[in-house]
């Protein structure tokens, strides 16, 4: 009797795997776009996480803006530079409080990079729509979609690409 409840007990733990979710590895979108300006060139690179059907998980968006001068002074491009910088130290003020955003930035004499991480688990759907209505066509179920946002960025002229 002790024999056949060890081998009933082992079945039912052996089998209480069987029907448990499996979890769906993680998949990658990768973005790109190039923007040309008189004074600067940025390029965009943007990588979206994503579980099961298309449900983003994360997404890491880095900017590289680099400087030109033959069109401007340097004193008009130091100006640019500086208020540039301004705006990044505002921005990242801002997002400190906000647990769902990493943001930082670097910068050197011929350009500036930076560097955004969103948690889309962490984000408050809700009060992000109140604060930017347009991203409504991103979302469906309370959730972002890879597809969507994929042909939000390509629509901007981004060339995206699966990972697997």
């Amino acid at each position: 009797m002790k024999l056949k409840m060890t081998i009933l007990v082992a079945a039912l733990l052996l089998c209480s795997g069987c029907n448990a979710a499996e979890e769906k590895p993680i998949k990658y979108v990768n973005c790109k776009r190039m923007d040309y300006y008189n004074v600067m060139d940025i390029e965009t690179n943007i990588k979206i996480g994503y579980q099961g059907l298309d449900v983003v998980n994360t997404e890491t968006i880095e900017n590289i803006t680099l400087y030109k001068s033959e069109d401007v002074s340097n004193e008009e491009m130091t100006n640019m530079v500086n208020d540039m910088l301004k705006a990044y130290d505002e921005q990242k003020k801002k997002m400190e409080k906000d647990k769902a955003i990493e943001f930082d930035y670097t910068y050197d004499e011929s350009n500036i990079t930076t560097y955004g991480k969103i948690d889309y688990g962490k984000v408050d759907v809700d009060k992000l729509l109140k604060e930017d209505p347009s991203l409504k066509d991103l979302i469906e179920d309370g959730k972002f979609h890879v597809v969507k946002m994929k042909a939000s960025y390509e629509a901007l002229g981004a060339v995206c690409t699966d990972l697997e």
